[in-house]
């Protein structure tokens, strides 16, 4: 599980760019291998809002992942509960890999 993903981190996910995050290179490693895989994207609606962010998205669906959207508007705490459920529904042969909240 990779979350939060930010803006840049799901496009060079999304073009198989190393991007320097330990959570980034195993999950890519995870794609790569065909291992379920979560993504759970944060970003704030502007960059959401960006005409690649759908494209991006679109090519890690297209292998395989799970990508989660939570609203922005939602608490940190109330997101990480959205998290954690949405990883136990995908649990098995799940790599866990959490990367902090910047704020």
């Amino acid at each position: 599980m990779f979350a939060p993903a930010t803006f840049n981190a799901v496009t060079k996910l999304a073009l198989a760019r190393d991007c320097g995050f330990a959570a980034a290179t195993v999950t890519a490693r995870n794609i790569g291998t065909k291992r379920r895989v979560l993504v759970v994207p944060s970003m704030d609606d502007g960059l959401r809002a960006h005409p690649l962010c759908d494209t991006h998205m679109a090519v890690l669906r297209s292998w395989g992942v799970n990508l989660h959207e939570i609203s922005a508007d939602v608490e940190d705490e109330q997101w990480w509960k959205l998290v954690v459920a949405q990883f136990l529904k995908l649990r098995d042969g799940q790599s866990l890999i959490f990367q902090p909240t910047l704020k």
